[in-house]
């Protein structure tokens, strides 16, 4: 009965790591503000209210006569320099995917623009980090709170140790690592001492199983 109940766990735990990723979530920039050179909106402290992850999209809505969405490189970000962007979008209502890790720069081409406020530097980080900032209020734009989140339940054995398990958290993957039990372990003051440094560690470890 043991078994089976352990059995049915580590299913369990499988059923998680198939179905942790979840809706992500989508932002329009400067909500109803949109993307504008007026002033409306502190774009900076926008971003900074937000917490994003990868696979979340954002959405630039503004008039196209007027302005357009650069991405382009930190040098270019801090001059306002729009002459080498990474990408240009003109349609006046775009998507951008938030597909990797690391900052996203934007400004609007347009001449004094940028230099105006219109620029905005999105900070990607993994869906398990501690944020920097509060959480965005109830109110927030996001169309869904969702976020995206991975586990992935490993047995443990002499493949599978401290360094895969802090690779895969460092990629923001929840660990769960299933271990046998350390007393009848070929060495128990070794597993013992491994178990220990887990627990220890700043890893993202959501438990320990012994099976």
């Amino acid at each position: 009965m043991a078994n089976l109940r352990k059995s049915m766990l580590v299913v369990s735990l499988l059923m998680m790591a198939l179905c942790g990723v979840s809706m992500a979530a989508v932002y329009q920039v400067g909500d109803s503000a949109g993307w504008t050179s007026m002033g409306q909106v502190d774009y900076q402290d926008w971003a900074a209210s937000k917490n994003f992850h990868v696979g979340d999209t954002l959405v630039f809505n503004y008039n196209n006569q007027f302005h357009n969405v650069k991405q382009v490189a930190h040098p270019g970000f801090e001059s306002c320099n729009a002459t080498s962007p990474i990408a240009t979008y003109t349609n006046g209502s775009d998507t951008v995917a938030l597909e990797k890790l690391g900052h996203f720069y934007f400004i609007c081409g347009y001449p004094g623009h940028c230099q105006a406020g219109q620029k905005i530097d999105i900070l990607v980080a993994p869906a398990t980090s501690k944020p920097n900032h509060a959480a965005s209020p109830s109110t927030s734009s996001a169309s869904s709170l969702y976020s995206i989140n991975l586990y992935a339940a490993i047995r443990g054995n002499k493949a599978v140790g401290i360094e895969i398990c802090g690779q895969l958290a460092s990629n923001g993957i929840v660990v769960i690592l299933i271990a046998r039990n350390v007393t009848t372990a070929r060495d128990e003051k070794r597993g013992l001492r491994a178990i220990d440094t887990l627990k220890r560690s700043d890893l993202c470890l959501c438990g320990l199983l012994t099976a």
